[in-house]
């Protein structure tokens, strides 16, 4: 993963968005994300049927402690294209 987000930021920088690559342990990671302590972050998983999982990620019912929706993102209007 860690090559990855190497990746990301450099082709961030590329076209003028500055990105901090920090690699860290998985732990540490998921520390911050717990705490919502991140802008952004790459993590590899695998979900069940495409699309359903967009709905585990993105929907706003998923985004309290223990659900997938670590971003917090919360748009009425989102919540209605996924159900």
């Amino acid at each position: 993963m860690a090559e990855i987000g190497k990746t990301i930021a450099d082709a961030a920088s590329q076209v003028g968005l500055p990105v901090k690559h920090e690699p860290m342990s998985v732990t540490d990671m998921f520390h911050k994300v717990d705490a919502r302590d991140f802008d952004m972050y790459v993590f590899s998983c695998t979900f069940g049927n495409t699309p359903a999982y967009l709905a585990d990620l993105f929907h706003s019912q998923n985004s309290d402690e223990g659900g997938f929706n670590e971003s917090g993102i919360s748009l009425p209007e989102l919540d209605a294209v996924l159900d």
